[in-house]
């Protein structure tokens, strides 16, 4: 627990030293002591909430906007965009006694080296994927019990010819280990450990665009 403590803090310490006086912690609203309330309490803090989801409710602070997960009027987790100028300490979250913030400009390596290498990665779709959506790709993250079983996942679309090309070489790899049944109906998500070191490999220079903290924070849609 002490290394993972103090790969958490040396990652997330490099990362708070980049800040800029145009960059906005939303700390206040994004916090461990939110999850769980409701969301009257939460709005007498944040003001209403400028768009609602079925399970998300949207806010906007300053130039910053977030999102807070719900579910049975309950808040259970908080997303944000990373490469926004905003930010918030994952120190209530992780680690209460260190200060370390995560705000943006960080790689899908960055965050996997920081929370010890012990995470799943896991994409909507590899291959014929069509165009109603743009996929993205997720590293999924399950804390230990000294933590309540906190989850992070961060996450990008598969839009950039980076990111594209990163994809292309998990696919490549699970098409030629499994075949491409196995990859279009998206068996892979249900076994990540099976190629979790090609897509740490592929995916470890890229930049995530968002991150998601708290509980129930991704489904893949399968046990493991």
């Amino acid at each position: 627990m002490k290394l993972l403590a103090t790969l958490v803090l040396a990652f997330f310490v490099v990362l708070s030293s980049a800040c800029s006086a145009q960059d906005e912690d939303l700390s206040k609203y994004i916090n461990r002591e939110h999850l769980g309330v409701t969301v009257a309490y939460f709005e007498q803090l944040t003001g209403p909430a400028m768009r609602v989801g079925f399970d998300s409710r949207e806010y906007r602070i300053g130039e910053c906007q977030f999102k807070a997960h719900v579910s049975n009027d309950s808040i259970t987790a908080f997303s944000m965009a990373t490469n926004d100028g905003c930010y918030f300490d994952m120190s209530s979250f992780l680690f209460p006694d260190e200060e370390y913030a995560f705000f943006r400009d960080a790689s899908f390596g960055d965050v996997d080296g920081a929370l010890g290498g012990i995470s799943h990665y896991h994409a909507d779709c590899l291959m014929s994927c069509g165009n109603a959506i743009d996929p993205s790709v997720y590293l999924h993250w399950y804390g230990p019990r000294v933590l309540d079983w906190i989850e992070v996942v961060v996450s990008a679309e598969i839009v950039t010819e980076e990111i594209s090309a990163a994809a292309s070489k998990v696919t490549d790899y699970l098409i030629e280990k499994h075949g491409e049944d196995w990859v279009m109906y998206q068996d892979f998500n249900c076994s990540p450990e099976d190629y979790y070191s090609v897509a740490q490999r592929a995916f470890n220079d890229v930049k995530v665009s968002e991150v998601k903290v708290g509980y129930y924070v991704y489904n893949p849609g399968c046990d493991y």
